[in-house]
């Protein structure tokens, strides 16, 4: 009888167990399913809708990460950011457009 009411706490453990050895920092990940034992009316299930509920935020805020730094390397890319280089863009400097902050026209 114990066994039997442990099995849904062992699917949660097991569940975590795989969570924590995803590579959470590398990247897009995909997160195991939840726990199908999320009945309200016991511990055990509430313990199960829980654990669901932070499944679910943290690939939420896994997918907000990488939207943010695909946005971040996009910015970072784009030629004329503040980001960007120093000195014109090599085409500009080639037709003797002026350095940034010398007022002397370059190669």
């Amino acid at each position: 009888m114990v066994q039997l009411s442990l099995r849904p706490l062992r699917r949660v453990a097991a569940t975590a167990t795989k969570v924590t050895e995803l590579p959470l920092d590398s990247g897009e990940v995909t997160l195991p399913a939840g726990v199908p034992d999320s009945d309200p009316r016991t511990a055990v299930g509430r313990v199960g809708a829980a654990f669901n509920r932070m499944l679910f935020h943290v690939e939420r805020a896994l997918g907000a990460r990488a939207a943010s730094e695909a946005r971040l390397r996009r910015f970072a890319a784009e030629p004329r950011t503040s980001c960007g280089p120093r000195y014109p863009h090599p085409r500009l400097r080639r037709a003797g457009a002026a350095a940034p902050g010398t007022g002397a026209r370059g190669p």
